[in-house]
């Protein structure tokens, strides 16, 4: 058996405070399906592929008619304009509006009602203002030309504000022609992301294709999907239709190509979606 020390027992060495809490990173507003982190990922990942685009390669014809694709490039800081532009409903339009947002807003309430839309309805509109839309893309493009990436992350930083301030309460906000649920507003957004993500690559054949996430690419595959099945009642269900892969889908629901032949002529009527 060894002998006892003779030293006294040393004291544990005092152990070095704890490094002070570091705050959460900012994130983006937080939804109830994430829609909004999806928005958020596939614009980073576009913004970055915008980098690498020339001057040159700005001004090229796109495969849009009547755009450039710079055109096309300064399109994309109206889409995100458009959350930035989002205000709460008035109070009681919808359901599962932020209880202090409707506070805010209860001067509005004499407002004649707006109706609730879904995103199908709210995509229907845009055949209808097609020529006007064109329009203020050409002017807002040559109006902000000279700094095109900077108009770009001074519209993502003021949609990044808006959101922020609408909350995690999913509210009902304003749109044109009436409201939506920001959810479902936001949907609209990554609809534009992808598919104008698309029209880049389309148009600029000679760089790497734009990354799309496929989470994105699948969500808007889904909305689309949902949308036509809305518009076409039982020829929403085709079987051919249903085995177009996602990026043929889109291209055809959206106009961008001619359903297959193989498609039913009746089918084929109803397409694009707008």
């Amino acid at each position: 058996m060894s002998e006892p020390s003779s030293q006294p027992p040393s004291s544990p060495a005092p152990s070095s405070p704890a490094p002070p809490s570091q705050p959460a990173p900012d994130r983006p507003h937080a939804s109830t399906d994430s829609v909004d982190l999806l928005v958020a990922a596939q614009w980073g990942a576009l913004r970055g592929w915008l980098q690498g685009i020339s001057p040159a390669q700005r001004q090229q014809t796109s495969v849009l008619f009547g755009w450039s694709v710079d055109d096309v490039i300064s399109h994309l800081a109206r889409t995100l304009d458009a959350i930035a532009a989002l205000r709460p409903a008035p109070a009681g339009t919808g359901a599962g509006t932020d209880p202090g947002a409707e506070a805010e807003t209860v001067a509005a309430q004499d407002e004649p009602a707006r109706p609730t839309l879904t995103v199908p309805q709210f995509l229907s509109g845009y055949s209808a203002g097609a020529d006007d839309n064109a329009e203020r893309t050409r002017a807002a493009a040559a109006a902000s030309a000279a700094d095109r990436l900077g108009e770009l992350d001074a519209a993502w930083g003021q949609a990044q504000r808006t959101l922020a301030a609408l909350g995690q309460y999913d509210p009902t906000v304003t749109v044109t022609g009436g409201t939506m649920r920001l959810t479902d507003f936001l949907q609209t957004r990554l609809i534009e992301l992808v598919v104008h993500a698309g029209d880049l690559h389309r148009s600029l054949p000679e760089v790497a294709a734009p990354p799309l996430l496929p989470a994105a690419v699948e969500r808007v595959e889904q909305t689309l999907r949902q949308g036509f099945e809305a518009k076409a009642g039982v020829l929403g269900a085709d079987t051919e239709l249903r085995r177009l892969p996602a990026d043929e889908f889109i291209l055809v629901a959206t106009g961008r190509a001619e359903a297959p032949e193989r498609i039913p002529a009746a089918v084929r009527g109803e397409l694009p979606l707008w």
